[in-house]
């Protein structure tokens, strides 16, 4: 069951006004992308990826989404078994990025 709180996602749209939100996991190290597509008026929501090992809450360098069509997503890792965690930067070009 998810938590009554947890890490807030992130919501952005690219040049066409598709949305897109970043949603980490409430009870898990999952960080998931899910798009709205505008020609669908945003009634079908699809997961396009989802990844694990993530914690915390997620920001999206917007400029570089509006001028390269890219969807660049900042987070960092999970505790790892020495309680480190790294700082990530996960690029996806949206030409490729599909459901």
């Amino acid at each position: 069951m998810p938590t009554n709180t947890g890490s807030r996602g992130s919501i952005c749209a690219d040049r066409e006004s598709n949305v897109y939100l970043i949603l980490p996991g409430n009870t898990d190290s999952s960080l998931s992308i899910v798009r709205g597509l505008k020609d669908d008026d945003y009634t079908l929501l699809k997961t396009i990826w989802t990844g694990y090992g993530f914690d915390g809450e997620p920001s999206v360098d917007v400029q570089r989404l509006e001028l390269h069509n890219e969807l660049s997503v900042f987070t960092r890792t999970a505790d790892d078994d020495k309680g480190g965690r790294n700082v990530v930067v996960l690029d996806f070009s949206l030409d490729t990025l599909t459901d």
